[in-house]
């Protein structure tokens, strides 16, 4: 595919429970209902008004899908057919961090514990190692998102450093391909 060429919506990978998949237009009601949930998006940036989440959301399925061939994916519960989160792995640079493979995500806070984490997480790591031939991801996490460390710690991200990015302060955790040692299904 080129840069900015049309394709249809890409799924990305299945697990048991759940489809991986490019995030689509009619997404966007279901996203800003996830975002709304108390505790579900405290740590992580929020998404614009609707129509200017709409525009960036057009951007990015024709321009960063298609010139990466990764981003961020909606994470689709098998069982109910329902969006319950987002996966997926981006490129950052600053000058704290130099270019970092970032792994994102986000879990409906009524499915947290339940094992969808490392269910999505585990295949996107993999993905980022075999199929883009990267060296490490990272996590910008925020200091007291001490949930999310707390599970990229199950991940084997290990911390490197307290960093300042783009005006916020976060802790950067880093996974290693050459730590093959994924965990399976429990987070």
């Amino acid at each position: 595919m080129l840069f900015g060429e049309p394709h249809e919506c890409w799924e990305m990978f299945e697990t048991e429970r759940t489809l991986v998949r490019e995030i689509k237009e009619d997404d966007l009601p279901a996203l800003f209902a996830l975002y709304e949930k108390k505790g579900a998006a405290d740590y992580i940036e929020a998404l614009y008004p609707y129509e200017e989440e709409l525009e960036y959301t057009r951007d990015y399925i024709h321009k960063i899908y298609g010139f990466y061939g990764y981003g961020m994916w909606v994470i689709i519960q098998k069982s109910t057919g329902k969006l319950m989160g987002r996966v997926g792995l981006e490129d950052r640079t600053s000058p704290q961090t130099g270019r970092i493979l970032e792994l994102g995500y986000i879990i409906d806070p009524d499915l947290w514990r339940q094992g969808y984490g490392t269910e999505v997480c585990v295949p996107t790591i993999k993905y980022a190692f075999e199929e883009l031939d990267e060296e490490a991801v990272s996590c910008l996490i925020h200091p007291k998102n001490l949930a999310s460390i707390a599970f990229i710690r199950t991940l084997g991200f290990r911390f490197r450093k307290e960093v300042h990015v783009e005006g916020k302060d976060y802790e950067w955790w880093e996974r290693l391909r050459e730590e093959n040692d994924l965990p399976s299904k429990k987070d």
